[in-house]
């Protein structure tokens, strides 16, 4: 506005100037002379009501509406589109590592913790006869003979109708080891086990007596007792002899 002001200004000096150059002789505005009017030029002040032009009402900002400031015009608009596939993009690739990070532990895993084939459909080493008749016979020295002497006389019968054969296998087994010269200790093994099982039968048919003669049945649990330690002396004895399984050779 001031600018527009100043030319507004210096086109009416100019205009000025040229009217009174005409009505004037032209030795009068030569410097020095008499009579001439100076003209002298008018400061601006910014007050001269008929030099300014009207103010356009048009290019002034309304007072109601301010001019956006730094941190408006640079806030983004709600509206804006938002990219969602570059957002979504480190999503998805953090999403199908940890799929396949599971999927390759899995397999470790499972790969570590499956049983060998070859182990596994091998079949365990079969014992040899003449170990499989000591570990019966030690079976029967140490557990069953316990047993059958110390639970009450029913639970002894019913438990030695289950159990006689044991015995019986063991006795015939014996004697076929010596039958194929395997020794005299076998023999003894056989004929120590049948005394065993008669002695036990004699036992258990004393004790399920009503009444129970007492006497009887101590001296009945002291043969039991006597075949006992005849037959772990057998088994000790054999032990060292005894062939072995076919895979321990």
């Amino acid at each position: 506005m001031r600018s527009r002001s100043l030319a507004l200004l210096i086109a009416t000096t100019a205009t000025l100037m040229l009217g009174c150059g005409e009505d004037s002789p032209a030795s009068d505005l030569r410097p020095g002379g008499t009579g001439a009017p100076v003209v002298s030029e008018a400061p601006d002040d910014g007050n001269d009501e008929t030099a300014a032009p009207e103010p356009d009402v048009t290019s002034a900002p309304e007072p109601d509406q301010p001019a956006p400031g730094p941190a408006e015009t640079a806030a983004p608009s709600p509206t804006d589109p938002v990219d969602d596939d570059s957002s979504l993009a480190p999503i998805l690739l953090g999403i199908g590592l940890l799929v396949l990070a599971a999927v390759i532990v899995g397999a470790v895993v499972s790969r570590r913790s499956a049983p060998d084939e070859r182990g596994a459909t091998s079949p365990s080493p079969a014992p040899s006869p003449q170990t499989a008749l000591l570990t019966n016979a030690q079976w029967i020295h140490d557990h069953l003979t316990l047993e059958l002497l110390a639970v009450p006389p029913a639970d002894a019968l019913q438990r030695w109708t289950n159990e006689r054969r044991r015995l019986d296998d063991v006795a015939i087994g014996a004697q076929q080891q010596f039958a194929n010269g395997g020794g005299d200790a076998w023999a003894s093994l056989s004929q120590t086990m049948t005394a065993l099982a008669n002695a036990l039968d004699t036992n258990l048919r004393l004790r399920a007596q009503v009444p129970p003669d007492q006497a009887l049945i101590q001296e009945s649990t002291a043969v039991v007792n006597r075949q006992r330690v005849i037959l772990i002396q057998l088994v000790a004895a054999l032990w060292p002899t005894a062939t072995p399984s076919p895979t321990q050779r």
